[in-house]
């Protein structure tokens, strides 16, 4: 049986990256509303368009870039964080607001 994620959101952070890259194409397979973010546009576009997802670009080392991302989008069902470099969000004290 194939796994179905039909009308669920997933953020994947780190997308450019090559484990970012296979969990993009993994959850568009199951057909998730999937938005590819690195922290640059360009770095996710391509992949994007391939795999049907959307493009976003957020920086998740900067705290303007991560309030000013949430803020502009609705909620998800699922986050992946496959980036590299992503601050420890659950004992940095500047990211106690999430």
């Amino acid at each position: 049986m194939a796994l179905s994620l039909d009308g669920q959101r997933v953020l994947i952070i780190g997308a450019a990256g090559g484990i970012g890259k296979a969990t993009v194409k993994a959850f568009t397979s199951a057909n998730a509303t999937v938005i590819a973010a690195g922290r640059t546009l360009a770095s996710v576009e391509q992949l994007a368009g391939r795999f049907n997802a959307m493009p976003a670009a957020v920086d998740f080392l900067d705290n303007n870039s991560i309030e000013a991302f949430f803020r502009d989008n609705d909620r998800f069902d699922h986050v992946v964080i496959a980036a590299g470099n992503v601050r420890n969000w659950r004992t940095d004290p500047q990211m106690t607001d999430f």
